[in-house]
């Protein structure tokens, strides 16, 4: 046996793998206390059975982590960098140094010597990281600060990036259970079980967040049409090309510009938004044939807020929600500060956050005056110009920011929208006669007719009176449109008395 190489070799795999002395014994059913001298080389000559169940249970992890980090690159946004030495070296020494600062204030007594060990090993990486043992060091590297500060900060979106690395160092030094073996003395080869590896590499194609929006398992499905609900497929969206146009222009500026929507109720913001968010993610192939996919140069990050929901009230809940979609460090409490200086230092793909009914925001008493001007700090010099803002409204610019005076708020942020405030106007008669279509392909020409009359262009309108359509419309004609009318006139007396 050569147990300084087995000795090096174990200890190298329990790294890789983030295996403790105490899970690996639990699993081959020996003493902690033996893999800890099997560890510093002090057995002269090991049982080989159990070496055996203790190779296969490294590889088998190994695997593990693999699969599951090849389902995770999809949702991470994560892709593999081009380092140099210095970059590497700095980046990670940064993590270290913000790392022994949040256990100094958390009196966290168990990580400061494994952080004195990975200081020890950052300093010493070597110049050539074209080597793949090299590189593999630095994934190494950092996965094991990942789970740090997972552990620190009780984030589980950490934990699974720190999986991706750890897939990213297994695959430039995979573990090799004979040859642990081996270097053991024992001499039998054995036929391990197989276990397939798929591809970790990220195809941007396919990249999605399956873990932000239930709905998103039926994006790459054959969509179903959907009536009176904000669409969530980019396939039920229709019209708004020019619009559309204006906005992906805005958004492939080498500096992300702020786009604002200005609709009524009801004239589909929340479904442009839902199309924004998801149409870099689809499957072009369940797009209907007039549809193009989204006109931007690179993949970007996307967070949607809607200010009627209770958790977007709140500054802290909210700043931890950007954070948590972002998958970016999220701490159990956040301050300004706290949220500039995350973004700032990790944010590296452009970012769009896309912000719905900003004008009841206005009303919500916590979210200050204070908290705006740093949204407008933000969308002016944050995070490098990655950072860009949509958002929506019934109210114009000039009325958000009378209301924000009555209210006590002058917002700034208002203010860096104005060189692109678009408004959501009726569909055209094309538009109209495309999306009934769509919805109802049995409905005979003088009943287009009839809805595309009494609709008016408005959208919601459409889908109603297409909904009635479908459901009554074995009933007569006459059932389904007098229903229509009838809904019509309740909208109508609503709008003009307030009821």
């Amino acid at each position: 046996m050569d147990g300084s190489k087995f000795a090096q070799l174990l200890n190298e795999y329990m790294e890789l793998t983030q295996i403790s002395d105490h899970k690996l014994a639990r699993a081959i059913g020996i003493n902690k206390t033996t893999i800890a001298r099997w560890r510093i080389d002090g057995i002269a000559r090991p049982n080989c059975n159990k070496l055996k169940e203790c190779a296969e249970f490294l590889e088998r992890t190994a695997k593990e982590i693999t699969l599951t980090a090849d389902k995770l690159a999809k949702s991470l946004n994560l892709t593999q960098c081009e380092l140099t030495t210095t970059v590497a070296a700095s980046k990670l020494k940064s993590e270290i140094a913000w790392l022994r600062t949040e256990v100094a204030r958390s009196n966290y007594k168990k990580l400061p010597k494994q952080l004195d060990n990975l200081g020890s090993v950052i300093h010493s990486l070597p110049v050539d990281l074209k080597d793949p043992e090299t590189r593999a060091k630095i994934w190494r590297l950092t996965a094991t600060i990942l789970h740090l500060k997972a552990k620190l900060l009780h984030c589980r979106q950490l934990d699974d990036q720190a999986l991706y690395f750890q897939a990213k160092a297994l695959a430039l030094t995979p573990i090799n259970p004979n040859l642990l073996l081996a270097v053991a003395g024992c001499s039998q080869s054995y036929q391990f079980p197989v276990i397939p590896v798929p591809s970790t590499e990220v195809h941007p194609e396919t990249e999605f967040d399956s873990h932000k929006l239930p709905e998103l398992k039926r994006l790459n499905e054959q969509p179903r049409p959907v009536t009176t609900r904000p669409i969530t497929h980019p396939s039920e969206f229709f019209g708004r090309s020019a619009l559309l146009r204006k906005i992906f222009t805005a958004w492939n500026r080498s500096s992300l510009e702020h786009v604002a929507i200005i609709g009524a109720k009801q004239s589909g913001k929340t479904s442009l938004l839902n199309y924004l968010r998801y149409i870099q993610q689809v499957d072009k192939n369940t797009l209907r044939p007039s549809q193009s996919p989204a006109c931007l140069p690179v993949k970007m990050n996307w967070v949607l807020i809607d200010f009627e929901e209770a958790r977007t009230h709140n500054p802290d809940r909210l700043m931890r929600f950007i954070l948590h979609q972002l998958n970016l460090p999220t701490p159990d409490s956040c301050k300004l500060d706290d949220f500039n200086e995350i973004l700032d230092d990790n944010l590296q793909q452009p970012t769009l956050i896309l912000m719905d009914n900003v004008d009841k925001s206005l009303h919500w008493p916590n979210l200050t005056e204070e908290f705006w001007g740093n949204l407008r700090y933000l969308g002016n010099q944050g995070a490098g110009g990655r950072l860009g803002f949509g958002i929506t409204s019934r109210q114009s610019l000039v009325q958000l920011e009378n209301l924000a005076t009555e209210l006590g708020k002058p917002s700034p942020f208002i203010n860096i929208f104005g060189g692109n405030e678009f408004h959501l106007n009726n569909f055209t008669e094309e538009e109209m006669r495309e999306l009934i279509s769509y919805i109802v392909p049995t409905c005979e020409p003088d009943e287009i007719e009839w809805i595309v009359q009494h609709s008016e262009g408005r959208p919601w309108w459409v889908q109603i009176f297409c909904k009635l359509r479908l459901e009554l419309g074995t009933k007569g004609p006459d059932c389904w449109k007098a229903q229509g009318l009838d809904r019509l006139r309740k909208n109508d007396r609503v709008i003009l008395t307030g009821e």
